[in-house]
């Protein structure tokens, strides 16, 4: 999910294991840094890697070398 979409905070904090509170915390930072994306439909919000960003290219060719 991270490197190949995004998803809403219930799926990201099953997916990831973490509390999901912790992962909302973690998006409205990411968001502040322009490292995610948020889509909304509705009240549900979507979050997505902001691709154009070089820092989130750089960690994913780092994420993409180690498998």
């Amino acid at each position: 999910m991270i490197l190949t979409g995004g998803g809403n905070i219930t799926r990201i904090s099953r997916e990831l294991q973490i509390s999901h509170s912790n992962v909302k915390k973690y998006l409205e930072e990411m968001l502040a840094a322009g490292l995610v994306e948020e889509v909304k439909l509705g009240r549900a919000r979507y979050f997505f890697p902001a691709w154009r960003d070089p820092r989130i290219k750089i960690l994913k060719e780092l994420i993409e070398s180690e498998k």
